[in-house]
């Protein structure tokens, strides 16, 4: 689950700052025993996760080892706006990882081992479901539409933004050359309905090795593949029937559908040095990813309900009707995302052969992300160089070992990547874990609870906004089988 604001485009392949943080922003998912101590694992190694964490984890290996690790997620969304409250949920299966990590015993009086691994971690999970609901008495996304046509005209018979289908389904109208609607200042039914699906999937192809069993390096090039959809659909109600006569405005239906994929490129390179043996220490650096060609599609539909027929002006015989629909033809745009880079730093600690402890701080420099061509995003980069803030992430875990059974534990916390001016988004998790060792094979199951608060807005326009309150929750259920021979 990634908190985000919910905006409505009101223009043609309207960018935001979200849309920009959203690859960038990650919250790592991957093997049982990783979910259980919270992702924990930067100086520990020996998981295939930490391939796209701290790469040195490779060198830990000394026997090959196969992972697969299915999931199930569930998400659960609670709202509350001008007083109602609503809430919805989302279940669905995903793939955690799937990888190999193979080691190779050299002849090299100081290089004891060298490691090749391949396969994919996820990065990000993008599904959830929220719903909104309340009366709204200081604001109607209409006004906002009928302030952007007159900022920036409309065009009722080849419609392409938002504004033109208000204007062609009648919910906005021309008065003295200005166009206004019905119920400018609220006091209407607002509902919003948004549900979001999508992944951030990074292939990994790493390369690592252990020096003397005291240091152990490692580099990762890391391929993400980046897919995000967006359903909305939004309505707005006259429940007090308080419409001008001229214009009976009773309900109207606005529907988006936005589709964004993308493919990137960055580097990892990471260290771990054990200068006594119960004592690790780690270090990686994370280069931005180049998402070289973001494709985005999307479309927009609007439909208008009246108390009355009334003249429809822009139908060919000037009919009379009560309901009128109108949609978008589907819009394509592409663009390049430079995300920022990441520096992680960890410590670890074992204790005998029975548990270890491992605390980890990632910096990821958020602001600095940019969108290009920069000729055609200035205002969003200065916006993001505005809005955003470096992000700061913890993490802490254990486990313990009782023979061939393990029970693992850990907590995160995820600071608030806007400014809190514009929102706050801080997230936390905890998680627990246990897993089995039957000679080559191994059995680990993990959960994790993700929990954090934010606000929503129904629409963002020059004049208008509506913001709700929610509370994201998101339930993990991890298992994770392996075989090392």
């Amino acid at each position: 689950m990634a908190a985000a604001i919910i905006l409505l485009p009101t223009m043609l392949f309207g960018q935001y700052v979200e849309d920009v943080l959203r690859p960038s922003n990650l919250m790592y998912k991957g093997t049982a025993r990783f979910t259980g101590m919270s992702g924990a694992f930067g100086a520990l190694g020996g998981d295939f996760t930490t391939l796209s964490i701290n790469p040195a984890g490779i060198g830990m290996y000394n026997k090959t080892e196969f992972v697969l690790s299915p999931s199930l997620y569930n998400t659960k969304s609670e709202s509350e706006f001008f007083g109602t409250t609503a809430e919805e949920h989302q279940t669905h299966f995903n793939l955690n990882n799937v990888g190999m990590v193979i080691p190779f015993n050299v002849s090299d009086p100081t290089v004891k081992t060298l490691h090749f691994g391949i396969g994919f971690n996820r990065l990000q999970d993008f599904y959830n479901r929220s719903y909104i609901d309340g009366f709204n008495n200081q604001s109607s996304f209409l006004t906002g539409l009928a302030g952007e046509a007159n900022t920036y005209g409309i065009d009722v018979f080849n419609p392409i933004y938002p504004e033109d289908l208000a204007a062609s389904t009648l919910l906005i109208f021309s008065n003295n050359n200005l166009w206004t609607n019905d119920n400018p200042n609220g006091n209407v039914q607002q509902s919003g309905y948004l549900e979001t699906r999508g992944a951030i999937n990074e292939m990994v192809i790493s390369f690592g090795g252990n020096i003397h069993d005291k240091l152990y390096f490692g580099i990762t090039a890391g391929i993400p593949f980046y897919y995000y959809r967006r359903n909305y659909d939004y309505s707005e109600t006259d429940v007090l029937n308080i419409a001008d006569t001229t214009n009976p405005f009773q309900s109207m239906i606005y529907s988006e559908y936005l589709s964004t994929n993308g493919t990137g490129i960055n580097g990892k390179f990471g260290l771990i040095y054990k200068p006594i043996d119960w004592l690790r220490i780690g270090a990686a650096i994370h280069t931005p990813t180049y998402y070289w060609n973001i494709r985005e599609s999307w479309n927009y539909a609007m439909s208008s309900y009246f108390d009355d027929d009334i003249l429809d002006p822009y139908s060919n015989d000037s009919m009379y009707v009560n309901h009128i629909s109108d949609a978008t033809p589907d819009g394509y745009n592409s663009y390049e995302v430079t995300t920022g880079m990441r520096v992680i730093g960890s410590v670890a600690a074992t204790i005998g052969r029975y548990g270890l402890v491992d605390v980890d701080y990632e910096w990821a420099d958020q602001k600095s992300s940019r969108i290009s061509p920069s000729s055609s995003y200035k205002d969003l980069n200065n916006a993001i160089r505005s809005d955003l803030r470096s992000q700061h992430i913890v993490r802490a875990g254990t486990e313990w070992k009782y023979q061939n059974f393990f029970l693992r534990g850990g907590y995160a916390w995820y600071s608030n990547p806007y400014k809190e001016t514009v929102n706050n988004t801080s997230m936390h998790a905890w998680s627990l874990g246990c897993g089995v060792r039957i000679q080559n094979f191994g059995i680990d199951f993990a959960y994790q609870h993700l929990a954090g608060k934010s606000d929503y807005y129904l629409y963002n326009l020059t004049t208008a906004n509506a913001a709700a309150n929610m509370k994201n929750r998101a339930n993990s259920y991890v298992l994770t089988l392996s075989l090392r021979y």
